[in-house]
């Protein structure tokens, strides 16, 4: 990596970090929750996501003009984390709580109340954010069955198809 590219990337993250400072980061309200799909066995589920500031984006078409994808894009680079944000979840009967990082991050674990069925690889539930219930999620868990051999786990971004999303000058550029 080129020290030009290292100077811009710390003028970036330093921006970002004024911004998130002019925009009053601490009191952003909550407008949405991303609950990412999770995974777990019959004894534990874990669910992950992120809590945004943001307006939820509109599900993309295939007859969207190439500039309102753009903006989504960038929408996304761009996102307003609300950080210390208490949710709680439940699903399968149990319920955790979790509080978000300064990222917007959560993750919780699960113990669930009643047995899974084991014909059932899919769980639904729901993930609320605890001083405004009508803020919410639905949640779905994998729980492999006993008999799987092996799991495969992947990430395309950077893994399959190069992106560079984890350094976004670079991204931009590519």
């Amino acid at each position: 990596m080129s020290s030009w590219t290292k100077l811009l990337g710390s003028a970036v993250r330093g921006l970002e970090a004024r911004v998130d400072e002019l925009r009053g980061r601490e009191q952003r309200r909550p407008r949405q929750i991303v609950a990412y799909l999770g995974f777990g066995t019959a004894a534990a589920l874990r669910v992950s996501g992120r809590v945004l500031a943001n307006e939820p984006l509109w599900t993309a078409a295939a007859r969207d003009p190439w500039w309102r994808n753009l903006r989504a894009t960038w929408r996304r680079i761009g996102s307003a984390e609300v950080p210390g944000a208490v949710l709680d979840i439940e699903i399968a009967g149990g319920r955790s709580q979790a509080v978000t990082d300064d990222e917007g991050y959560f993750r919780a674990t699960v113990q669930p109340v009643t047995p899974l069925p084991p014909d059932r690889l899919w769980h639904d539930g729901e993930v609320r954010l605890a001083t405004d219930p009508s803020i919410h999620q639905p949640a779905a868990v994998l729980i492999p069955p006993p008999d799987a051999t092996f799991g495969v786990v992947s990430d395309l971004d950077d893994t399959v198809v190069r992106t560079a999303v984890a350094r976004r000058v670079r991204m931009l550029r590519e």
